[in-house]
């Protein structure tokens, strides 16, 4: 079965992303946007909505072009976030969704290419949390 991503980063309508290739000009078109607009949240159209009407699943994808790093956020059975190498854990990296500042964990930045990768699985696999990251559950 194929699956279809809607992308919200720039307002109300979001971008379809149907194929991994559209997924990567995704994240690429991410690094292109100014500092206020650095997060796509994401929402596969096949799945069912919860008790009240709302998506039961979704994924936040950051990009930091200046590092070339990012970070992820999946929120299905619970809230995760990406687990990379660096900084410490009780500090907080900063990036915005339609200008608001959203925080991760410290530790939370993965490099773009497992930005990427994490992204096409999240829309070949129909929404669940991908398996190429290392997972966390909030320290915010």
């Amino acid at each position: 079965m194929s699956f279809t991503v809607d992308a919200y980063f720039t307002g109300d309508t979001p971008v379809m992303v149907g194929a991994p290739e559209a997924m990567d000009a995704l994240v690429e078109t991410l690094t292109h946007q100014g500092v206020e607009n650095r997060i796509a949240a994401l929402y596969v159209r096949e799945r069912p909505l919860n008790a009240v009407g709302v998506p039961d699943h979704e994924m936040y994808v950051a990009v930091d072009p200046r590092t070339g790093s990012g970070a992820l956020r999946y929120m299905a059975d619970g809230a995760w976030y990406s687990s990379g190498e660096s900084v410490d854990r009780h500090s907080e990296l900063w990036f915005c969704y339609m200008g608001e500042g959203t925080r991760f964990p410290g530790d939370s930045a993965v490099p773009l290419d497992t930005v990427r990768q994490a992204a096409r699985e999240f829309l070949t696999s129909g929404g669940e949390r991908p398996t190429n990251v290392r997972w966390q559950t909030s320290g915010i």
